[in-house]
């Protein structure tokens, strides 16, 4: 069973390496800068301050990230993809090595040899990546720009004043220049031979139309996710009835002049790159592919593991479970060999709720109650637990279709936005009652979570 992994920004996996994230000063968009002359620092010290000072440091570069930790510095703002931002990003990540490599290792401690050891490859490996830094795509079915405009707004931003609506406004205005970029980078893949597989291109079409359907995109009965989203929010505030039509006014204008028209042009160039992708799945079919292959085995694996054996490892392992199968099978009293057992699980109706209203809400009680009831048993086994909440959320319309069956988005960092796992019901026979359990201990407590 697979889940998909979230798209995270370079600033959120610098986390790893820092014991806690700092309060923001007011000097975080300049350099990182040393401690005062007139205060001595032991080396310990002086690493505990970098390492807060890197920190910060991407912070300030990630509205996004920002956002996810419950900052609301550039909460009118996305972050900025283009490429003089990432040549930025690895100027930064090379002066980082450097001052890494200077610190006296023979005054730290253990642990903070190994914290040094630790940031010191992330960089590295991140610095060797960067020749391929246009392989990626800009663009997939999962979890790209086309879906998390909505769902960041819809999940993240919050609205508690005058100010967070109007920081809402602006990101919708922002929409058209963050897609401008967007397709500055899929052009520029399409220059060099870079795009998905020609049948991803149809979730990614038919996940932006479902974002611009409905009222106001268009005159419908129904709201569209979007605006339904803003105006409850801006109604929960109870403000006069001039400030709320003022800042619906503004929203819709937005909407029309900004995310409208961004939708359409990036439609349009998925479109046109859907005629010209190459046929195939594999990376191979990708320009300097079998490199790009080799990178991503290193990356994954952090050995030098060739192909052959990566599949060698597969194999072996396919073999141990199936045979772990073959004595489940024998257990509960099955006829048949083992593809016979593969397919009487996928198929039988025993195994699914159906694909109902009441289905659903019967899978989304109970993927709640596997969660609480694990919470509560989580403290015999671990002794630091977390303090944010945790909640079950049903995947948004808008993006069920093409999204994983599965996945967890953090909690911010001021315990105001709980922790959330996500279940995918828009088809219910990816869902089996069977895999439940191994679901939200894994999306949830204690996993993820």
């Amino acid at each position: 069973m697979m889940t998909r992994l979230k798209l995270i920004p370079l600033s959120m996996l610098t986390i790893a390496i820092s014991a806690c994230s700092p309060q923001p000063s007011e000097q975080t968009d300049k350099p990182i800068v040393q401690a005062s002359q007139n205060v001595v620092q032991t080396e310990s010290e002086k690493l505990a301050q970098y390492f807060a000072d890197m920190f910060e440091q991407d912070l300030k570069r990630s509205p996004i990230t920002q956002s996810y930790l419950g900052y609301k510095w550039d909460y009118d703002k996305w972050n900025d993809i283009s490429d003089a931002h990432q040549d930025e990003t690895i100027a930064i990540q090379k002066a980082r090595l450097v001052a890494l490599q200077k610190f006296d290792t023979s005054q730290l401690t253990e642990q903070e040899k190994l914290s040094i050891d630790v940031a010191i490859t992330d960089i590295q490996r991140r610095l060797a990546n960067d020749k391929f830094r246009d392989h990626t795509y800009i663009m997939h079915q999962f979890r790209a720009y086309h879906t998390i405009v909505p769902s960041f707004l819809i999940n993240i931003h919050r609205i508690k004043s005058i100010d967070d609506a109007e920081a809402y406004v602006a990101r919708l205005n922002n929409v058209k220049p963050l897609f401008t970029q967007v397709i500055q980078q899929m052009k520029k893949r399409q220059e060099l031979g870079v795009f998905p597989p020609k049948w991803a291109y149809d979730q990614m079409i038919q996940a932006s139309h479902n974002v611009i359907s409905g009222n106001p995109f268009e005159e419908s009965p129904e709201n569209s996710t979007i605006w339904d989203d803003f105006t409850t929010k801006v109604d929960a505030l109870g403000l006069t009835n001039m400030e709320t039509v003022g800042l619906i006014a503004e929203a819709r204008e937005a909407i029309e002049e900004s995310v409208l028209p961004a939708y359409r042009e990036l439609i349009d160039e998925l479109k046109i790159q859907q005629r010209l992708t190459p046929e195939g799945d594999g990376v191979w079919r990708l320009p300097d592919g079998e490199k790009w292959y080799k990178n991503r085995l290193e990356w994954f694996t952090t050995t030098d593991l060739n192909a052959e054996q990566v599949h060698q490892i597969g194999l072996e392992n396919v073999e141990r479970i199936h045979n772990a199968m073959k004595v489940i099978k024998q257990k509960v009293g099955f006829e048949g060999d083992l593809a016979a057992f593969f397919e009487f699980m996928r198929t039988d109706e025993q195994f699914y709720y159906p694909a109902t209203d009441e289905g659903r809400a019967r899978y989304m009680e109970e993927a709640k109650a596997l969660i609480d009831t694990m919470e509560e048993k989580v403290p015999e086994y671990f002794g630091l637990t977390p303090k944010a909440r945790m909640q079950v959320k049903r995947v948004e319309a808008f993006r069920e279709k093409s999204a994983g069956k599965a996945f967890y988005q953090s909690p911010s960092k001021d315990g105001s936005r709980p922790g959330t796992y996500y279940a995918n019901l828009y088809n219910m026979k990816d869902m089996p009652t069977y895999q439940m359990e191994a679901l939200a201990y894994h999306e949830g407590i204690p996993g993820h979570h």
